[in-house]
């Protein structure tokens, strides 16, 4: 490193040093800083070069570092393996940093700053300590089971703490349906009769022009789906064709694509208009629904919100309700949990209700200590290879 940046500044202070090739060209002005063991993000000792950034120095510096004997490229988060390796962070926080840079709106990086900080990872710690205090109990029960002053066990209120625990456990579980949505993004679907201004209101709320708006019906003929920051929440908008009785037959397949993502969408937006109404009610209604009267600037209609592109109205009145009604869904924890940490989190409060009901100590035991091991994976506290192969997968090279 000392070819390439000459001496290094002392440990976790930042000098400016200029970078050179083997020739003694000078490649970039750089901040480089220097860690110690225990001082980095990985617990190893550390050399950071903070460049100008363009494409051509970043190429050039790692051409000259992938000279050096003993160096390579990192692979698909490398740093952030080690320093769970390392013990820097457990399992559920190296989610979250995967969350945190993929994070687009201020909910996700909200959620997943929460993780990173430890909230899951302290809630599962004190989970644990229980199962563990019950366990202790159990394993004394059954060792000094002559002794006068040895409680009795099962039977003895253990099986209610076991069956509440369980509940807690499954309540943590069952966020992971917002979780996802807030990660992926929760579907909007806008669903209303030909030529009610679902593909102009789509474009307003995208910011650009992302579908053919025309007062010809039935222009739009498939879906079309744009990701918008809806007040922090991530969502897909989808503009779905017109829903009529059509012979023609390419506008009946976008009629049926329609219907089925109104279905599936988180959320409809039932839109109408004074040159557009339903002829009956709409099948895909259910509750929680927006009903929105389009076209505001020709005609009042019925509506929970009234909107006019052309005007400007009523749009962002439009994104507070879309908000509102998908907050609604939001847990009351402020932690979510992955599918892979709900999926532990479920066996851990299946063993627990199984042992609640069992008479014999030694199996009780053994379900709270598979309860306790499944936690224990949640954080990634046991040596599982095949689960960080698979959480590491998703982070981009070196981070």
């Amino acid at each position: 490193m000392r070819s390439l940046a000459g001496d290094l500044p002392r440990a976790r202070y930042m000098a400016l040093r200029t970078l050179r090739d083997m020739d003694g060209e000078p490649i970039d002005q750089a901040l480089v800083v220097r860690f110690l063991e225990d001082a980095s993000f990985t617990g190893e000792r550390v050399v950071e070069l903070h460049l100008h950034g363009g494409r051509a120095t970043v190429s050039r510096v790692l051409r000259e570092l992938a000279a050096l004997p003993g160096l390579r490229m990192a692979e698909p988060g490398e740093f952030t393996r080690r320093a769970v390796h390392a013990g820097r962070m457990d399992l559920a926080q190296a989610e979250s940093l995967a969350d945190l840079i993929d994070a687009e709106t201020e909910m996700q990086r909200a959620q997943a700053l929460a993780l990173l900080n430890g909230e899951l990872s302290r809630k599962v710690a004190l989970w644990r300590e229980r199962l563990i205090e019950a366990l202790a109990t159990i394993e004394a029960s059954i060792d000094f089971s002559d002794e006068a002053d040895v409680p009795e066990t099962v039977g003895s209120g253990l099986d209610r703490a076991f069956v509440a625990l369980a509940d807690e456990f499954s309540g943590l579980s069952a966020t992971r349906s917002f979780g996802r949505s807030l990660r992926e993004g929760f579907t909007v679907a806008i669903v209303g009769p030909p030529n009610a201004g679902k593909s102009t209101l789509l474009n307003r709320m995208a910011g650009e022009d992302v579908a053919i708006s025309s007062p010809v019906p039935g222009t739009t003929r498939d879906l079309i789906r744009v990701q918008v920051d809806m007040l922090g929440l991530p969502v897909w908008l989808v503009d779905t064709a017109g829903l009529r009785d059509t012979e023609d037959q390419i506008e009946s397949i976008g009629v049926a694509r329609a219907r089925a993502a109104a279905a599936a969408a988180d959320l409809r937006l039932l839109v109408e208009s004074a040159d557009a109404r339903w002829t009956g009610e709409p099948a895909q209604a259910s509750e929680g629904d927006i009903r929105v009267w389009l076209k505001a600037d020709i005609g009042v209609g019925r509506g929970d919100v009234s909107v006019s592109v052309r005007e400007d109205k009523g749009v962002d009145q439009l994104r507070q309700a879309i908000f509102d009604r998908l907050q609604l869904r939001a847990p009351a924890s402020s932690v979510m949990a992955t599918e892979r940490q709900a999926a532990h989190l479920d066996r851990a409060a299946s063993l627990l209700r199984i042992g609640a009901f069992e008479n014999r100590p030694e199996i009780v035991a053994e379900h709270v200590r598979q309860a306790a091991r499944e936690l224990e994976l949640v954080v990634g506290a046991v040596d599982v290879e095949q689960v960080l192969d698979d959480v590491f997968s998703r982070f981009c090279i070196g981070k």
